[in-house]
């Protein structure tokens, strides 16, 4: 980004990966520094890979800019071009054109590929990959602090936990918290509870860490949330089966004597997700967890059978797995 501020661009770039944001962020930019905006509608476009072939793509980048420099031009999912197409392109881009700035992107890349291989090694490439929590806590306090104001770090980090890593969504709530809080140059945790939305599928997430974390009250406050949302029941209980099946192999793993780390490890766990868990199952022993899956089981089935009201039966199910009621939920 601060090479392309700059505006001496690079006659070919590839940017790729899962976080969309950067990826636009990047393409926006050399837009913005690299066409006179005077002259745009004749040196600046984009395409789609799906609309366009390797002829076309190289036809426009080939072409040489009116009244200007330079010509951008901008092709979005390039995965999705032919073999054939994918080889057109990496002809031109082995010699580009020096007045032209071609930018090739793509989502779902396998730098395994030869292609890709090769793109890589004659384009400047980045690939932008999605956000661990600390950083996206960290990007957070970054993007407001570029727009003149400070975001306490508590503050950051309850926007994660509710709106999760995605930075199209942070970027959204980020802009309600600074029009929320507008004139106001320091900003803390009660400006955020005052404007992050409710977000149903974190929540979900949320509801099932707190019955992890045997948080009755909380469990249960989310429990009515999620269904006054339109939350499936069933969903839940799914949800909570998930939780509770992991949580069972980790504990097996633990009693038979391998240490936490060693279980997170077998596990593939990210570092937050395997403080995460691990805080969890210090929670809970073999038995709950078995009892607990088995009243799960009992209240999927009373459900679909019309048996009991659903809040009545994540009521019994939130009261068994954290403060314990028995083997059975139901007579």
């Amino acid at each position: 980004m601060n090479e392309i501020e700059k505006g001496d661009l690079a006659p070919v770039y590839f940017f790729f990966g899962t976080e969309v944001f950067l990826v636009e962020q990047l393409v926006n930019k050399i837009v913005e520094k690299g066409i006179d905006p005077a002259t745009k509608d004749f040196n600046c476009d984009i395409v789609e890979g799906e609309q366009v072939d390797g002829a076309g793509v190289v036809g426009l980048a080939s072409a040489y800019p009116m009244m200007s420099d330079r010509r951008v031009v901008i092709v979005k999912s390039i995965q999705r071009l032919s073999t054939s197409d994918k080889k057109r392109v990496l002809e031109y881009v082995r010699s580009p054109l020096e007045s032209t700035c071609l930018v090739l992107t793509a989502r779902d890349v396998d730098r395994r590929q030869s292609f890709y291989k090769s793109l890589t090694k004659s384009s400047h490439w980045v690939e932008c990959t999605e956000l661990y929590e600390n950083q996206a806590v960290d990007w957070i306090k970054r993007t407001v602090r570029e727009k003149g104001v400070n975001l306490a770090h508590e503050g950051a980090g309850l926007m994660v936990q509710q709106v999760g890593t995605s930075l199209w969504n942070l970027y959204n709530e980020i802009e309600k918290l600074l029009t929320y809080a507008w004139g106001e140059k320091t900003l803390d945790l009660k400006h955020v509870h005052a404007t992050v939305g409710f977000s149903r599928q974190f929540n979900t997430w949320e509801f099932t860490d707190a019955v992890g974390q045997k948080n009755f009250n909380k469990a249960m406050a989310l429990a009515v949330k999620l269904l006054e949302a339109g939350q499936s029941p069933a969903g839940l209980i799914v949800s909570l089966s998930r939780r509770l099946v992991l949580l069972m192999q980790m504990r097996s793993m633990l009693d038979k004597g391998m240490s936490p780390p060693q279980v997170t490890q077998a596990l593939k766990f990210r570092p937050y997700f395997a403080r995460l868990y691990l805080n969890q199952v210090a929670c809970y022993d073999a038995k709950e967890l078995e009892s607990g899956v088995k009243v799960l089981l009992q209240a999927d089935c009373a459900l679909k059978t019309g048996f009991i009201e659903p809040l009545m039966a994540l009521t019994l199910v939130i009261h068994h797995l954290i403060r314990g009621s028995g083997n059975r939920m139901l007579p």
